[in-house]
């Protein structure tokens, strides 16, 4: 092999790797959310900067992340309801924990892959018996 063939591996896996990190930003900047998900988003934000309270915290994080991905139609309709009556605070949290449990979130299977820390990035798998 030439002299120079591990740093020319590198070099093209560092590249890559670079890449990979630049179109998950770009794919999750990109990610349309409707006009519920958008007024969730942003009562669960002004919500966990108001409180200190450790278990509310929790509570909150758990709920951001499942309503901000791909919906059903019935999980969305919902939110735009919450939306146009303007619920806030511990009301809406209470309100989207039950849509989590009832229309079972933690089952969705992109929540199933995250939670296992898994993700559909391509992997490069080299091998040293490469003669």
């Amino acid at each position: 092999m030439p002299d120079e063939h591990n740093a020319a591996v590198m070099r093209v896996k560092e590249r890559f790797e670079r890449e990979v990190r630049e179109r998950l930003a770009e794919r999750e900047n990109r990610r349309s959310r409707n006009r519920g998900q958008r007024y969730i988003r942003r009562e669960l934000q002004v919500l966990f900067t108001g409180t200190e309270d450790a278990a509310l915290r929790e509570r909150i994080n758990t709920m951001e992340r499942p309503f901000g991905g791909p919906l059903i139609s019935a999980v969305e309709r919902r939110l735009n309801q919450l939306q146009r009556r303007s619920d806030k605070g511990d009301e809406l949290l209470r309100e989207l924990e039950g849509l989590y449990s009832r229309y079972r979130m933690y089952e969705m299977p992109s929540h199933r892959a995250a939670a296992r820390g898994e993700d559909d990035t391509p992997r490069i798998i080299c091998s040293e018996a490469l003669s």
